[in-house]
């Protein structure tokens, strides 16, 4: 009977004992990195859009959307 996770990754569990440091590797995927400490290590700025967010319209604002401040010196 597969375990859990490597039911999900696709695996085939194989019970051998790996010494601690690899099984750490293993565990993260690589060598060592302070993305290992970071939940933020994934995101990117360039990433595509959400489709929750809708881009604004481009384009010249009409004219009954410009509002004028009057300014006092």
């Amino acid at each position: 009977m597969t375990e859990g996770v490597e039911r999900l990754k696709g695996e085939t569990p194989t019970w051998e004992r790996l010494p601690c440091w690899l099984g750490v590797k293993a565990a993260f995927g690589g060598p060592p990195s302070l993305a290992w400490l970071s939940p933020f290590s994934e995101l990117s700025c360039r990433g595509r859009p959400s489709p929750r967010v809708h881009a604004a319209p481009q384009g010249r604002a009409p004219e009954d959307d410009i509002i004028e401040i009057p300014v006092e010196c």
